[in-house]
């Protein structure tokens, strides 16, 4: 039986920085693209495979031998790659790199050396945010605000113990069993029903795959891991991270929606006001931009060391910062997408938020046990004291990735 939507929202979606949703798909500037300049704009063009295909045929019979013996040499030299493919068009098949394009190109931001793209989801032609992707960051911040309300500290206090436990960072072990159950039971305990079928409170809330108009068309981003302290762990390479994205300033609608469903009902007390009660989406627009004034704040909290680059990238945070309302709002902000580590899961940030409360001695017990949730859970790096000490960053101007704006229109 299909549930009967009690309420429907139109809402808009605005990305406020470049928004990349992996999909595992690559490119190669070997295979697939090159990049060019003119009159100081990048741009990718897209090889025509078709053409290629054909270019290959009709020229001399080891042509292909000769382009795989030029693939090789190519892995060893890092600095041509951006040229290979128009550099063998032009040498070997004799041809003008122009007619083996596809017609649309792809404006690049921020230079370096591509190596490979990182492709973002489409579907029909269109670049798209998933529904499942937006559920889930809300569905995260719903989580952290009920887990630092004041109730939670005994709940809280217990995660620390198990955490201080010296067995704890073997995965398997009687104190990392322990720990999965008490995280697990916290999740339950906030979004699952009590019904036979244990069916999750928040499956009551639909979120539409957000689709954007074909004339908007995906941008290449030159991202780099930047250094945030001065210690422990250095960005692995200076190689650019070459990313497909929606690009800032992309607008679409959408819809959100709450099922007509005895969950409504009988959900978690704490659920209520955003499922069953007149103001309840802004209610849950509120708990959103609560959560993301304070994972802007542990951004700002983590830059440690002072250079350029990280001013840059705190002025950035500052700007998204400075957008997000502090009341009751038609608006939100939510970070989604490529570049979120998995400190963004609500119990690490709120573990972070119980320490930085704590003052004296028992504060390095919970730094302690901070530690071991990383280590426990492999965020980050074996021995990491902090997370994150790197932060992937736009090139051109150090902005973080994947920060949205969600409107209640009507």
């Amino acid at each position: 039986m299909i549930e009967k939507i009690a309420k429907r929202y139109a809402i808009e979606v605005e990305t406020i920085t470049p928004v990349s949703i992996g999909t595992g798909e690559i490119l190669s500037p070997l295979s697939d693209y090159w990049v060019e300049e003119n009159k100081g704009r990048s741009y990718a063009c897209i090889l025509d495979k078709t053409k290629w295909e054909n270019g290959l045929l009709n020229a001399p019979s080891n042509c292909i031998d000769v382009y795989l013996d030029a693939v090789k040499g190519n892995t060893e030299n890092q600095s041509n790659k951006n040229q290979f493919l128009p550099n063998f068009i032009k040498d070997v098949l004799k041809e003008n790199p122009t007619s083996f394009r596809l017609e649309d190109n792809i404006d690049i931001i921020g230079r370096g050396n591509a190596v490979e793209l990182k492709r973002t989801l489409q579907g029909s032609n269109q670049l798209l945010i998933p529904g499942s992707t937006l559920k889930g960051a809300i569905k995260s911040a719903i989580l952290y605000n009920w887990l630092i309300l004041e109730d939670k500290e005994s709940t809280f206090k217990k995660i620390v113990d198990l955490l201080n436990s010296k067995n704890v960072k073997k995965k398997g072990s009687l104190e990392s069993k322990d720990l999965d159950k008490l995280l697990n039971g916290l999740i339950t305990d906030c979004l699952y029903g009590k019904g036979k079928d244990e069916r999750m409170d928040f499956s009551i809330f639909r979120v539409e795959d957000i689709y954007f108009s074909e004339s908007i068309k995906p941008v290449w981003i030159h991202s780099k891991r930047y250094r945030l302290r001065s210690q422990e762990a250095k960005p692995q390479g200076s190689i650019p991270v070459f990313l497909e994205a929606i690009n800032t300033g992309s607008k679409t609608k959408s819809f959100i929606g709450i099922e007509n469903s005895k969950l409504t009902y009988n959900s978690n007390e704490y659920l209520k006001q955003f499922f069953n009660c007149e103001n309840g989406i802004q209610n849950l627009f509120t708990v959103i931009n609560k959560y993301a004034k304070d994972n802007l704040s542990y951004e700002k909290a983590s830059i440690q060391l002072s250079d350029k680059n990280t001013d840059q990238f705190k002025s950035e945070l500052n700007q998204i910062n400075a957008l997000i309302p502090n009341d009751l709002s038609i608006s939100c902000y939510l970070p989604i997408g490529f570049g979120k580590t998995n400190f963004y899961q609500s119990i690490g940030l709120a573990l972070y938020d119980w320490i930085a409360d704590i003052e004296g001695k028992d504060n390095k017990d919970y730094q302690y046990a901070f530690r071991n949730y990383l280590a426990l859970y492999k965020i980050g790096k074996k021995g990491q004291k902090h997370m994150p000490v790197t932060r992937l960053l736009s090139m051109k101007n150090q902005q973080p990735l994947g920060w949205i704006k969600i409107t209640l229109k009507d």
